[in-house]
């Protein structure tokens, strides 16, 4: 989700916050249609929710007793696109003396908005949004939940929770364990080191292929009894479990199986480099 070209062609006003001797900023923007925001800090942890039918955005950072005049804050407004930044200045970079918990930045939006969160380092949570979601940190966590849409994670080193989506999710972690629950038509799942645990739920029409890939790390797939796919699990180094009766099975070893479930469809494709791989029906 990129914005670049419409914020080049709309009238915008950008403010260089003053924050001197304060640990709290906030602002409301008003929205005339669907909302596009763009969060983007260094240092901080983002926490994103919804306010239904509500024509507002509203941002608030809580510096938790640190002076916020050692961060740069910048806003800007175009249309019904918000940008907001937040980094320490340059000075401000090695200083060893912040109180406490690093900064959060508390975004309240409506249900129906796009949404593109970025942290260098911090964690990042959204809940209920119906959109195009893209969030990133290089360090954090990140939780998502009750998004309808199509969603795309990426995570440097954390974990990934997602639950109660429906749509499509591409979602990437260098190092961190995966929870994945939803009504997915597609995805596409990738970890260098961390297990993953995927619940595709009642309702899942596979419209596309699908894989999930871990590099180090135990995989469960949980899926629905009539789900419809071309099914291949493979391991380098681990055992394979399936409880699902395999209709033209044209292989199956100790490290890759493979065959059609109810029939077939879209494939869906689970590989281990080291770690067992379990499917099941729910």
């Amino acid at each position: 989700m990129r914005y670049s070209s419409v914020l080049a062609t709309v009238a915008v006003l950008i403010t260089a916050v003053s924050a001197a001797a304060q640990s709290n900023w906030d602002k409301t923007y008003n929205v005339s249609g669907r909302a596009a925001v763009q969060v983007s800090v260094d240092n901080a942890s983002v926490i994103t929710r919804t306010c239904g039918t509500c024509r507002t955005v509203r941002i608030h950072v809580d510096a938790h007793g640190n002076d916020l005049s050692r961060w740069h804050l910048t806003e800007m407004q175009g249309g019904n696109v918000v940008h907001f930044t937040m980094k320490r200045r340059d000075e401000e970079r090695f200083f060893m003396g912040w109180q406490g918990r690093s900064p959060e930045v508390f975004v309240d939006l409506p249900t129906e908005s796009d949404v593109e969160l970025r942290s260098g380092n911090g964690g990042l949570q959204l809940t209920g949004v119906h959109g195009s979601v893209d969030v990133k940190t290089g360090n954090g966590s990140v939780g998502v939940e009750d998004v309808t849409g199509a969603l795309r994670i990426t995570s440097g080193n954390g974990a990934l929770t997602v639950r109660r989506v429906e749509g499509t999710l591409m979602a990437v972690s260098g190092n961190g364990p995966m929870t994945l629950e939803g009504r997915l038509s597609q995805f596409e799942v990738r970890s260098g080191n961390g297990g993953m645990n995927i619940v595709l739920e009642p309702g899942t029409t596979l419209t596309s292929s699908s894989r999930a890939t871990t590099g180090h790390g135990g995989m469960h797939l949980t899926v629905p009894r009539d789900l419809k796919a071309e099914l291949d699990l493979t391991t380098g180094n681990g055992s394979l479990h399936s409880d699902l009766p395999m209709m033209s099975q044209s292989t199956s070893d100790r490290h890759h199986l493979h065959g059609n479930i109810n029939g077939g469809g879209p494939s869906l494709r689970l590989t281990s480099g080291n770690g067992s791989v379990t499917i099941r029906s729910n």
